[in-house]
């Protein structure tokens, strides 16, 4: 897989996230457990991580 292809992979991922939160804001953060919700963040964190990563790449 190509960086370019690695890239958009990660950045359709950090937007569906962010379309995630955004579900979750509306319909009550209460009802998903902390389990979940840190999970979540440990993803959104690794994928942000991923993402920087990649454009650092590809600008070399």
């Amino acid at each position: 897989m190509t960086t370019r292809t690695q890239l958009r992979a990660s950045l359709k991922q950090l937007e569906f996230i962010s379309y995630f939160e955004m579900h979750i804001a509306k319909n009550h953060e209460k009802s998903y457990s902390l389990t979940f919700l840190q999970e979540l963040e440990r993803i959104k964190y690794d994928s942000q991580i991923n993402t920087i990563n990649l454009i650092n790449h590809q600008k070399l």
